[in-house]
């Protein structure tokens, strides 16, 4: 179930609140000024239903019971931010909302009880292409983003950031073809009272191959993305009118996948490692069926939050800036203020 305020303020020491207090205050800034998220800032949503379809010998739960049908909001988004410095040091920075820039996906996905379509949902579950995470922790995300793009050379020498794993999310082409991981795990818990971790995958619901992955030789070098190529003729908003067109003609269907490991030992909690599926198979848990995008208006009040989970599902905590599980747990501190921020910056929104 959802962390209380309590729970998530009072369990963290004074160091890693004051990391908290930083990245707070710039998510709070940057949403402030470009009116809008302060990451996955342009995006396309759209709504539909989710079917349970958990395997038989699946953990007994009563959010992933076989044969529950759910309302669902769907928002895809590319997870940069909105600001690219500006050349000329007294304006403001400008906003990236080119779809064409080299940068990865991301799916947010939020569940509602059968009988209603709005509000916050009772599950929220947020993925990114990309197997992992290319930080460890909270500390290091914290740092990373405070170190100006083309100056973090040094953070990928000192293992603050992982190149490798930063460039494998990078992709191109459309939304509806990319493989989607939490990266980070919950604590999972079923009725017979087991404890146990558990991410979260979306893939086509064709079970195809994922396209939209770059050559080797594109590299990130530090940077979460990139300017788009001088040649590329796309439209500015390709992936977004891919998936509107998808989703109001053909329908966009998708597989929401879990993979389950033990809570035996809190280092599998690293957001860069990778489970094995030999020993963790991902397994079926739910079809996703989009048919109708969402009006700009139900765009700009969709919110989304890694705190708002089902009763058998919740954040692990972190008592330090470097626990593994401190990226989850500082984002349910974050979200909230950012969102407020958003909400109060002048109209139009960027949605």
């Amino acid at each position: 179930m959802s962390r209380t305020y309590e729970e998530l303020s009072s369990y963290i020491d004074d160091d890693f609140r004051t990391v908290i207090d930083q990245m707070k205050a710039l998510f709070i800034r940057v949403s402030t000024v470009i009116h809008g998220r302060a990451t996955h800032t342009t995006g396309i949503a759209a709504k539909g239903i989710a079917r349970i379809v958990t395997p038989i010998d699946f953990p007994a739960n009563d959010f992933l019971s076989f044969g529950k049908v759910y309302p669902i909001v769907v928002r895809h988004a590319t997870p940069r931010t909105g600001l690219l410095p500006n050349p000329d040091p007294t304006k403001p920075p400008t906003i990236d909302t080119d779809d064409r820039t080299l940068d990865g996906g991301a799916i947010s996905i939020k569940f509602f009880e059968p009988d209603k379509t709005t509000g916050i949902g009772f599950q929220d579950i947020m993925m990114n292409t990309g197997r992992v995470l290319f930080v460890p922790s909270a500390r290091a995300f914290n740092t990373m983003i405070h170190t100006p793009f083309g100056q973090r050379q040094p953070l990928l020498k000192a293992g603050i950031l992982d190149d490798d794993k930063l460039t494998e999310a990078y992709r191109t082409g459309s939304f509806t073809e990319f493989y989607y991981h939490s990266q980070i795990a919950f604590e999972f818990t079923d009725k017979s009272g087991t404890l146990r971790y558990m991410k979260f995958r979306s893939i086509p619901a064709d079970r195809g191959p994922e396209r939209g992955l770059f050559p080797p030789s594109i590299r990130a070098g530090g940077d979460t993305f990139a300017p788009k190529w001088p040649d590329d003729h796309r439209e500015e908003e390709y992936r977004r009118h891919d998936f509107e067109v998808r989703v109001n003609h053909l329908t966009v269907n998708y597989l929401l996948q879990a993979q389950i490991h033990p809570a035996d030992n809190p280092d599998v909690l690293n957001p860069m490692i990778y489970w094995e599926e030999r020993y963790f198979p991902w397994v079926d848990v739910a079809h996703l069926h989009l048919n109708q995008t969402l009006t700009f208006a139900d765009m700009d009040q969709l919110e989304f939050d890694a705190n708002w989970t089902h009763d058998c599902i919740n954040l692990p905590l972190a008592r330090t800036a470097d626990d593994f599980a401190s990226m989850g747990h500082a984002r349910a501190l974050i979200y909230k203020d950012a969102r407020e921020a958003r909400h109060k910056s002048p109209q139009p929104h960027r949605v």
